[in-house]
C-alpha cells in the first residue's frame, strides 16, 4: 500500500496539471455530448418579436399549440415539434404604455431603447439565415423589414388572398380562428402579423433553405391561416 501511495504521489507531482487539464476537457466534452443528445430537433421554427415577454414554459406551450397545425413529422423522430424563439422589441409608444401600467401597479419598467438596433440586427440575422421561416411580428417590427424582400407574397401561398391580410405579405393574427380559439396564443401575440420568410442565398449556403424545410413552414402557415373552429 505504501508503495502504491508513493507511486501515486510521484505521478501527481509530475503530471498534476496534465491530469487537471485532461479531466477538465473530458468534463466539458461529456456535458456538451449530453446536451446535444438531449436537444430536440424541431420540425419547424417560428420567430416571435414584439412587446410580449415570454417565459420558457410559455414558449413551450405556444410551440405545442403551433405544432397542432404541422402536416407531418418531418424529421421522423416520432413527434411533431415546433420551436418558438422570441425577441422583445418595443416601440416608443409601447414603452410609454408599459411604464404607465407598471407605475399604476407600483412597479418600474426598465427598457433601454438604444438596444433596439442590436435586437433588430438579431431578427434580421435569423430571417436571412433561414433558421426561422415563419415569423409572428408586431407591426412596429414588421414594418422595419417590409421593404427587404424577405417575405413571400400571400398570393404565392394561397389560391385566394386571405381576408385577414394585413398587406400583400402578412396576415393579422387577431383575425385568425387559430389564434382566437387558443387563448394563450391570442394573448401573447395580440396585434401581431404573421408572414412566411423567403429563402435567401445565405440560408441556402447555410443549409437552412432546403425545399423540405421551406415547404414544412409554408404548409404550417397555410394550415394556421385556414384553421376553422369547426375543424
Amino acid at each position: 500500500m505504501k508503495t502504491l501511495l508513493a507511486k501515486l504521489d510521484n505521478f501527481w507531482y509530475h503530471y498534476k496539471w496534465h491530469t487537471i487539464f485532461i479531466a477538465f476537457f473530458l468534463a466539458v466534452f461529456t456535458i456538451c455530448a449530453v446536451q446535444c443528445a438531449q436537444k430536440e430537433d424541431p420540425d419547424a421554427s417560428i420567430l416571435y418579436s414584439g412587446p410580449s415577454v415570454l417565459s420558457a414554459d410559455q414558449k413551450q406551450e405556444l410551440g405545442d399549440l403551433f405544432s397542432k397545425c404541422l402536416e407531418k413529422d418531418g424529421n421522423a423522430d416520432g413527434r411533431k415539434l415546433v420551436s418558438l424563439t422570441d425577441v422583445v422589441i418595443l416601440s416608443d409608444e409601447q414603452i410609454a404604455e408599459k411604464k404607465a401600467e407598471a407605475e399604476a401597479e407600483g412597479d418600474m419598467l426598465y427598457y433601454d431603447p438604444t438596444q433596439r438596433t442590436v435586437m433588430f440586427d438579431q431578427v434580421r440575422s435569423w430571417l436571412i439565415g433561414g433558421e426561422m421561416m415563419l415569423a409572428v411580428l408586431d407591426p412596429f417590427v414588421y414594418e422595419k423589414f417590409e421593404d427587404t424582400g424577405l417575405f413571400v407574397p400571400l398570393a404565392d401561398i394561397f389560391e385566394e388572398v386571405p381576408e385577414a391580410a394585413y398587406d400583400p405579405y402578412a396576415v393579422r393574427v387577431n383575425e385568425l380562428d387559430f389564434f382566437r380559439y387558443h387563448t394563450a396564443l391570442y394573448e401573447a401575440c395580440d396585434g401581431a402579423v404573421m408572414c412566411l420568410i423567403r429563402p435567401t442565398a445565405i440560408s441556402s449556403l447555410s443549409g437552412n433553405a432546403s425545399e423540405e424545410w421551406y415547404e414544412a413552414h409554408a404548409v404550417l402557415f397555410r394550415n394556421i391561416v385556414e384553421f376553422s373552429v369547426s375543424d
